[in-house]
This record gives structure tokens, sequence and C-alpha cells, in this order.
């Protein structure tokens, strides 16, 4: 039977851009490992097997609230194990040896083995088998002939601590030999967070989800109807009858405007953390004629972009829409008034697509446009909606009068997934509000 007593793994979120690579793992329905130091076949069937060197491996595996890592070392090994865990509280350091710790280290790395000091049995939210002496054995005899054999160490920790995208570093460590050690990866050092592996968790059964409408509460809904109808130009949808809404019909997705005496924005230039872009065929031209319409615009200069240029202004109520003339090859032709895309304004972009990717099941179409934008699709390969990255000209509040509403066929289904991807959500008798890592909501409506 080999023996190893524990490894070193580091788990933080951090820049995926700076990351060396990326393992996408998926979730079983339901793991079941007893951490007892004994690596059965059976028990880990099913985990990411990766070698380190000719005599160490590890084994990933994780479920829908608990991530699972196996150290196993060569058969007369003695190792130990810290995990080092960065959560929007600071760095935890777990500690596997002969019992269990856990401490909070500084930021600036200049922790070490000893400094700052641990909290003994204080393991929340993980678990791991420890190193235990063998029943009847003298202390007389060489520690290593003390020790009970066992195949490797058994880690299980909680996804609260971890989320479902990280970072991690694996270092196993000898007792009695300091000159063995393995690291993942194996050019991988503790303290350079730049040469961490990246880990994300596939989603707990992904549902499709359909982008329906754009959301916008309005103080007056007279007021908003004449912009958005009389100077943007879009059609109401006759088949909609509500006094406090308007439903309005684009190329793309709906309007729905939300009478709310209520809604406002802390000044008069705060963007909302949800972005509406219009297509416009000469954005100079149309500058001209809804300034004369008395439109207000966050900037006189149009800004350069990627696709082309844009401009900000805002509607009666000061719900933020970006104008665009595209003029990159290929651009569609433009019949207006004509939605071009929508999306979220996020201050983190790991955080986002760890979210909306990996959670909510969407795809990365292309990674041309990081770090500023990222642009989502359907799992058929379309396009759903874009990412931006806060900027720094602009003041952005995440405020609720400004959401997407997306379409779901199975509430029951739908609500089990946010559940076991600690998905933060609220509900009403017609809809789902769930809330991502930054405070934006989304409205999930459904179709059954």
């Amino acid at each position: 039977m080999k023996s190893i007593t524990t490894a070193v793994i580091l788990l933080v979120l951090f820049n995926p851009v700076q990351m060396c690579a990326q393992i996408a793992l998926p979730r079983e329905e339901r793991v079941m490992v007893t951490l007892d130091g004994t690596v059965t076949t059976q028990e880990w069937e099913k985990s990411r097997k990766i070698a380190l060197t000719e005599n160490y491996s590890l084994y990933l595996m994780a479920d829908s609230a608990w991530l699972y890592i196996a150290a196993l070392g060569p058969a007369q090994a003695l190792p130990y194990t810290d995990i080092f865990v960065k959560t929007g509280a600071g760095i935890i350091n777990l500690h596997a040896s002969m019992q269990l710790g856990e401490r909070v280290l500084p930021e600036d790395n200049s922790w070490d083995d000893t400094n700052p000091a641990w909290k003994w049995g204080n393991n929340i939210d993980w678990t791991a088998n420890t190193v235990r002496y063998a029943a009847g054995v003298s202390d007389t005899i060489p520690f290593r002939n003390q020790i009970r054999p066992y195949d490797g160490q058994e880690f299980r920790i909680s996804l609260k601590k971890t989320g479902v995208a990280f970072s991690f570093f694996v270092l196993i460590r000898d007792f009695v030999d300091e000159k063995a050690f393995a690291t993942f990866p194996l050019q991988g050092t503790s303290h350079d967070l730049t040469s961490w592996e990246r880990i994300s968790l596939a989603s707990v059964h992904p549902l499709p989800m359909k982008l329906f409408a754009a959301k916008l509460k309005v103080k007056n809904l007279e007021a908003a109807a004449a912009f958005y109808t009389g100077v943007l130009g879009f059609r109401p949808d006759s088949s909609v009858r509500n006094p406090d809404e308007l439903h309005l019909v684009t190329n793309a997705y709906k309007i729905i405007l939300q009478e709310d005496t209520t809604a406002h924005y802390p000044d008069g230039k705060a963007l909302s953390s949800v972005s509406i872009s219009m297509a416009l065929r000469n954005i100079d031209n149309s500058y001209q004629t809804l300034k004369s319409q008395g439109v207000r615009f966050f900037s006189e200069e149009k800004r350069k972009e990627g696709v082309g240029y844009s401009m900000k202004i805002f509607d009666p109520s000061g719900n933020p829409i970006s104008i665009m003339q595209l003029t990159y090859p290929n651009a569609p032709e433009i019949h207006e008034p004509y939605i071009y895309n929508c999306g979220y304004y996020v201050p983190s972009m790991d955080t986002a697509r760890e979210f909306y990717a990996n959670v909510l099941g969407f795809t990365e179409r292309s990674e041309r446009y990081l770090p500023d934008d990222m642009p989502l699709g359907y799992r058929d390969g379309s396009f759903a909606f874009m990412l931006h990255q806060t900027r720094p000209e602009f003041e952005h509040v995440v405020t609720p009068n400004m959401k997407l509403v997306f379409q779901v066929s199975d509430r029951i289904a739908f609500k089990d997934m946010l559940m076991k991807n600690t998905v933060h959500f609220s509900e009403s008798k017609d809809i789902i509000t769930i809330t991502d890592r930054s405070g934006i909501q989304t409205d999930i409506i459904f179709t059954e």
C-alpha cells in the first residue's frame, strides 16, 4: 500500500489572462468519497487524473456542492498538506497533517509556514483525512514506521470557499525527506500566482436561456413612450395591454417600459450596469437630429470603438443608451431603429465569465476583444449578449432601473440549478430574479 500524508494545494481567484493553463472540470450528480486516505478505483473512477511526476499524482472531482482532491505519492512518502484559498474576505490557509487548522493570510505574500499563527481544529466548510500513528507501535522506532499506512490524502472542500472558477497550486512535501516534493503545475511556485493552474467547474444542469427583453423603469410612461416611439422610432406591441407598461417591438428583442415614479440615478451622468446599443447609419447626422430634439448626451464627442463610433444618450428618466455607427467590414445593413446588442457592464470580467458561462451555460464566442469585452452566445453558436468591463471614465451603478429578461422553459429545474450552483435569487408568482456575483439583477420568465 502506498503511503502519502499530505500535499500543498492552493486555490485562488485571480486574473485568468495571467494563468498558465485551465482545466474544465465536469460536475457529477453526487460524489461519494470516504475521507480515510484509502484511494480506491471505485471512489475516484470519474476523477480527472493528473500525473505530477513518476511517483506523484493528483485526482480532481466535483459535484454540486463540493470539490474533491486526492494527492498520491510514492510508497514510503510522509507528506503534509496546506490549502490556500482566496475569497472576498482574503486568503485562507487550510492545513492538514496530523491535525487540521486554518488561518487568514496577508495578501502581500509576506506569509511563511509559521506566520501568521494557526487556529487548530478550525476546519469550517472543508475536511480531510489526517496522518495517524499506528496502534501499539513504540515511539522508539523510526518515525516513518510509526505512521499508519495509507494511499494518499483526500480532501473535501465546499464550493462556498472556492466558487466554481478558481486557481490553484499543489506542493507535496515530506515530513522526513526535505528533498522529496512535487508541484502542480510542474514549473509553478507557491508565491507566484501567475504560475498557478485555473479550474473551471461546469454548471449543474444548465438550462437553455433565451433573451426576451430589456426592461426599463421610467418615471413617466407617457414621456417615455414619446421618446422611444417618436424620437427613436420603435413600434408599440399592440398585443400587450397593460396601463403600467409599454412593450416595444425591435429587430432583436422587446423593450419593456415600466412606470415607476421612484426610478432615479444618483446623478445626471451615472450609467446603469445594463447596456443597450442601437446602430445608426450615420452617427454625425443622428447627433444633430437628436440634439435638436432635446436629447441629452453623456458627451458631445463620439468615441472610437473596435467596431465603429459610439455616443451615449439618456432617455427622459436617465436610462442610458449607446448609439453606434458600425465601420467594420461586412457590418449588417442598418434599417433604423436597429438594436445592435445589449449586455452588462461588470467590474470583474473574470467573475462575470465564471457566472454567465460556467454557471448559466452561455458560451464564450471569442477572447479577441478581452479584457474590455466578451461576446457570449447560445449553445447553437448564435450571439446572445455582451459582457463589458466597466470603464474608469464612466460611473456605473448597480441599479434595478434596467434589467435584462430571459425566458426559460422549466421553472422547477431552473430553481434546482440555481440552488445547486449557490446562485442568489428571489421569486414572485411569474418571475424569478437572480443576482450575479457583482449584484446585477436579471429577471427570468417561464414559457411552461
